[in-house]
């Protein structure tokens, strides 16, 4: 994501997308920028302020480990499932994984495999 363009035009986009959140919406943000982790914890729609907060603290830098990322994202999606409810994950990335799972088939192999 180095470039300022880059991380301006994936800012820009996500404040579009929050804003069209409603209260019963849940945001989460795992980040795989130079270390894994948790940035938002499943947060409410109707809290905005909280999720731009977040996403206002995005920047590039180190190693891309996507698949560590993609497994805690699927936890954290088990954890704020909502059975009735649709619910999505939004994987935004340069397309550069370059630590552990990094090839195309392991990828959709293990997505397929969530998937079910």
């Amino acid at each position: 994501m180095y470039g300022s363009d880059r991380l301006d035009s994936l800012k820009h986009s996500l404040k579009l997308l929050v804003n069209k959140l409603r209260p019963p919406n849940k945001a989460s943000i795992v980040s795989y920028a130079g270390s894994a982790g948790v940035v938002l914890e499943p947060t409410s729609g109707g809290n905005k302020a909280k999720i731009l907060a977040a996403t206002d603290k995005f920047e590039a830098r180190g190693s891309t480990a996507g698949g560590e990322e993609l497994k805690l994202a699927y936890k954290m999606t088990e954890h704020s499932k909502i059975n009735s409810g649709i619910n999505r994950k939004l994987l935004v990335t340069d397309g550069d994984f370059n630590v552990g799972i990094s090839s195309d088939e392991e990828l959709k192999a293990f997505v397929t495999t969530e998937k079910e």
